[in-house]
């Protein structure tokens, strides 16, 4: 079912306020990572705490975005899946993006039950609270990491789960590109079907 035009403009504003974010961040990290790349000394000495808050910014943005296409209901009458739906149309959104990951969304979302759960059993092992490394480090003890960002593989750990940024990060500046294009023909979506 078709959106009503005028509420159009609703949603595209809405869901650029998440990936204009999203884009600040994902621009952040990828200078930084070309830094890194290029051996620039003073990259190393960046804040793990204003990395991990892009990474973590990315992550929160796709999982808000990701709602609008993916509700957690279908609301009265099919509202909810109605909307998203249209906004999947015209965005070319398909099942396999990286968005549609309910992981991803859960998260940061449930992020206290999942640390209650991730500590419940009592681990042992290498505790790693904050880690920016090349790659995942190689250990014959079992190794717990809080957070973590890899640089080579371009994946942010939380909690132990594993989340290849590079997809994500690709949607979500495809989707930006969609929406500001809309924004600009008089906040239209385009329809595909």
């Amino acid at each position: 079912m078709p959106m009503h035009p005028p509420h159009e403009a609703f949603y595209i504003d809405c869901l650029l306020w998440h990936t204009t974010s999203a884009r600040k961040s994902v621009l952040f990290l990828l200078r930084w990572l070309d830094r890194i790349s290029k051996g620039d000394e003073s990259a190393k000495g960046e804040s793990k705490a204003l990395l991990f808050d892009q990474l973590q910014n990315i992550i929160q943005q796709a999982g808000s975005v990701s709602r609008y296409f993916w509700p957690a209901r279908p609301g009265p009458d099919g509202l909810h899946e109605n909307r998203a739906s249209a906004l999947r149309d015209s965005m070319t959104m398909q099942e396999d993006s990286p968005l549609h990951n309910r992981d991803l969304r859960n998260s940061l979302e449930h992020f206290d039950e999942r640390l209650d759960r991730y500590l419940a059993d009592f681990p042992v092992g290498i505790f790693e609270p904050d880690d920016i490394n090349y790659d995942t480090p190689s250990t014959d003890v079992p190794l717990h990491t809080f957070k973590a960002f890899y640089t080579v593989p371009k994946v942010f750990v939380l909690l132990g789960v594993r989340h290849q940024m590079l997809p994500i990060m690709n949607e979500l500046l495809r989707v930006h590109s969609i929406l500001m294009f809309s924004k600009a023909a008089h906040y239209r979506l385009s329809h595909h079907k």
